[in-house]
């Protein structure tokens, strides 16, 4: 392999982090500008595995991560040459001055990462950082900037994820150690949009933390939450429709048309009660006549002359219970998007797992509960994907 400085100029130093240093700097040959990122090799990885590491992830490529150009030695290490992109880490952009960001803003930045990370994840790409320390930010989009090196555990996935959804609400490049500390303060800071859903939210936030929360299901509750901040801000801009204008007539030519109703709403109203007193009396009269001295008057009973109608009966309609009960559904033998969408459509939460096995790669070949257990909706199920039989 070519020395990297013989064909690369070395400008300025970019960004320095646990795993390397990110210079600008420029392609001499082609005349162009590039990122080069000096990975910091320690003693337990030698530059061999640390090629082979760089091979692994180097056929992957989207928009929302560097791209990589080319390999290089230098006597300090392994270097990877990146394209150049416009704009400013993240990190530093943390550390200089708040970003003038909106609440939608941000549900919109998290949500592009988390999809791209979705798309690593197909490609076998996984692990790397999605905190502040790893990304580059070019007008309101977050990009990877090392995805083959390892991140911790709180940086990567779902979790990372929280942990950056964290740092741009707070404006901090600090990322909380305590777990109860980041879930009150990012309820905090979703309060003030949605104050009937941040039990919800911290429920989720939980969830998350407790590992019980997949990629895809967390980027369905935040596109919830966006549905719903879409709706709030439609509140204020729906236009207001005037009162057309209408001439009114003459007092005399308006009071007429008015006494007219008046009278037939009254003649129809006494047709009516007169018929009902006749119909009423003919109920209430004799099969026979009976003769009433004429110097005794018999008191009238309202209830002896008037039928009262018969009673209506109403069937009530029974309340859905606030604990409904399900049968677990069957999810061998389905791709891991299928399963994903039957469980959602059931109401349950969920994660899974994959591991070598003997089922097609990318179909569940097991889950827990098993199907047909009976579950309350809002419940957890676990499943595992193929990746394929065990090599050789």
């Amino acid at each position: 392999m070519e020395p990297i400085q013989r064909r690369y100029h070395f400008e300025k130093q970019v960004l320095s982090t646990a795993n390397g240093i990110l210079h600008e700097g420029k392609d001499l040959s082609l005349q162009r500008q590039v990122f080069l990122y000096q990975i910091r090799v320690n003693s337990q990885t030698t530059k061999d595995e640390t090629k082979r590491l760089l091979g692994s992830v180097s056929h992957f490529a989207n928009p929302t991560f560097f791209h990589m150009l080319d390999l290089g030695e230098h006597q300090d290490g392994v270097y990877i040459v990146l394209e150049y992109r416009s704009g400013i880490p993240l990190l530093h952009q943390l550390n200089l001055q708040p970003l003038p960001l909106t609440f939608p803003e941000v549900l919109n930045m998290v949500m592009d990462l988390g999809e791209a990370l979705q798309d690593a994840l197909a490609e076998r790409v996984r692990g790397f950082s999605v905190t502040a320390e790893n990304l580059w930010l070019d007008q309101n989009q977050l990009m990877v900037v090392n995805y083959w090196a390892e991140g911790e555990r709180h940086q990567r996935g779902v979790l990372g994820l929280i942990h950056l959804l964290y740092q741009l609400l707070l404006q901090t490049p600090d990322l909380p150690a305590d777990a109860d500390f980041l879930e009150k303060e990012l309820s905090l800071s979703i309060e003030p949009y949605f104050p009937e859903k941040t039990k919800a939210f911290s429920n989720l936030i939980r969830r998350v933390l407790k590992g019980h929360e997949s990629l895809s299901s967390f980027l369905l509750e935040l596109q919830a939450l966006k549905q719903d901040e879409t709706m709030i801000q439609n509140r204020g801009t729906v236009p207001i429709t005037p009162i057309p204008e209408v001439e009114i007539p003459a007092k005399e030519s308006r009071l007429r048309p008015l006494t007219k109703g008046l009278a037939i709403t009254s003649g129809l109203l006494l047709l009516f009660i007169l018929g009902y007193m006749s119909y009423a009396h003919i109920r209430s009269a004799p099969s026979s006549p009976v003769s009433v001295p004429s110097d005794t008057q018999k008191p009238v009973n309202v209830n002896d002359t008037l039928a009262s109608p018969p009673p209506i009966e109403i069937e009530a309609t029974p309340l859905p219970s606030s604990e409904e009960i399900m049968q677990v559904p069957d999810l061998r033998g389905l791709s891991k998007e299928e399963a994903e969408k039957l469980i959602l459509s059931y109401g349950l939460h969920y994660k899974y797992y994959v591991e070598y096995n003997d089922q097609q790669e990318g179909f569940v070949f097991k889950q827990q509960p098993e199907s047909g257990t009976e579950v309350t909706r809002g419940g957890y199920l676990s499943f595992w994907i193929s990746k394929g039989s065990v090599p050789q």
